[in-house]
């Protein structure tokens, strides 16, 4: 056996305590969260409902986005959901007890509109980039498996971000109709749902991405712990830049179009939205983009190079080796699958394609240095069984169903 895959041993009661208490703390979080939510709203059945609808809509339609993404290895729905739930509950509380107590000090210190202002230009970016950044830390510590590289890290910040921007958008929009009704709500939900609707996704998935390509050195080079800072700061960064550019151009374009061409105020934040909050918004998701597409080569390029050792173990065939590594083939096989067998047949192909990509990272981390753990080579074990069961299945579907 290769050294890199000597197995190393776990033990501690540490994971058990800490998750225990997590769980704890986290549902005291959740009714702080809800408590403050009703109070945005102020206890209106109407403005409640309304509110919720037009945070979770846009919400669903992001994350299926983000999700497919990440498809050809697919983190489990069960890590999906613990990033939501801490971008939406435990980063969103710490945020709200952090940011309140700036204010304050600010508003006390210097008047209330400073106070806001600097709360939102500096304190807020710094704050709630930071809690939501710790959720990809909390992932790699306690279950570093589920992070393989840059495309992983990315996606769970990315979720995190999502589930902030909706609890944030709810409490928004609880407030404008509060203010002005459902005509309010409909123009900030084009703002901060359409307009700038996947920030937060985009700013913590930085610090993902930044976190996953650190965890693929393997404990090598100082890189790996000044990419993750880099990583965190542009997130920070970009935050505050919407925050002072977005705000203040879209707040100067309102009064110039209500002063000068007479529109009404929600037609006048509206344009202003397009026109001052579009240049803000479109660079960071198209740099975003640009780097989960670099993610998925990588992804790639471990499938190409490090599952050739099940090939020579015997546990894949050189045609499925050729079906899995390239991804135009990965894809004529897939719409082979639903043409000779349906929905069925399709899924199991694609979960074939996906075990067999775990089974890649799996060697290029023990490869490239990072021993196993006895249960992760328990687990590579499991996924040759499943992949045995899978082409059983496939090769007698009369049989198996």
């Amino acid at each position: 056996m290769p050294p890199g895959y000597l197995p190393r041993s776990r033990t501690g009661c540490v994971k058990p305590v800490f998750f225990s208490t997590l769980t704890v703390g986290a549902a005291c979080m959740l009714i702080c969260v809800l408590v403050n939510v009703f109070v945005s709203t102020g206890l209106n059945v109407r403005a409640i409902g309304l509110a919720v609808a037009a945070a979770i809509l846009p919400t669903l339609l992001y994350g299926t986005l983000i999700i497919w993404l990440d498809r050809n290895e697919p983190e489990s729905w069960e890590l999906r959901g613990l990033a939501f739930f801490w971008g939406a509950v435990i980063a969103v509380f710490f945020a709200l007890f952090l940011n309140t107590a700036a204010w304050s000090f600010f508003t006390v210190a210097s008047s209330q509109d400073t106070g806001s202002i600097l709360t939102a230009i500096a304190v807020a970016p710094l704050v709630e980039e930071s809690v939501k950044g710790l959720a990809v830390l909390v992932v790699l510590w306690f279950t570093r498996r589920h992070i393989d590289g840059v495309l992983d890290g990315m996606l769970i910040g990315a979720l995190v971000g999502l589930g902030f921007a909706m609890t944030e958008n709810i409490t928004y929009f609880g407030v404008a109709y509060s203010d002005g009704g459902a005509a309010a709500v409909g123009t900030l939900f084009i703002i901060r749902s359409l307009i700038n609707g996947m920030g937060h996704a985009v700013w913590t998935s930085f610090t993902g991405a930044a976190v996953g390509w650190s965890r693929a050195r393997h404990g090598r080079g100082v890189l790996r712990l000044i990419v993750p800072v880099i990583g965190w700061g542009a997130a920070v960064l970009g935050h505050s830049i919407w925050n002072l550019g977005a705000s203040l151009t879209i707040s100067v374009l309102t009064i110039g179009l209500e002063r000068v061409f007479l529109l009404p105020e929600w037609q006048a934040l509206i344009l202003a939205g397009i026109v001052g909050g579009l240049p803000f918004s479109i660079p960071p998701l198209l740099v975003a983009l640009l780097i989960a597409l670099l993610g998925r080569d990588q992804e790639s390029r471990v499938v190409r190079r490090y599952l050739p050792v099940e090939v020579r173990l015997g546990t894949l065939t050189p045609e499925e080796y050729q079906t899995v590594s390239d991804p135009l083939t990965r894809k004529s096989a897939l719409a082979a699958a639903r043409r000779d067998g349906g929905i069925r047949r399709r899924r199991q192909q694609r979960e074939f394609n996906q075990i067999a990509t775990r089974l890649a990272f799996f060697h290029y981390h023990a490869i490239e240095g990072e021993r196993p753990y006895l249960p992760e080579i328990r687990r590579a074990e499991q996924l040759r069984w499943n992949l045995s069961a899978l082409r059983w299945s496939m090769l007698n579907p009369a049989d198996a169903g």
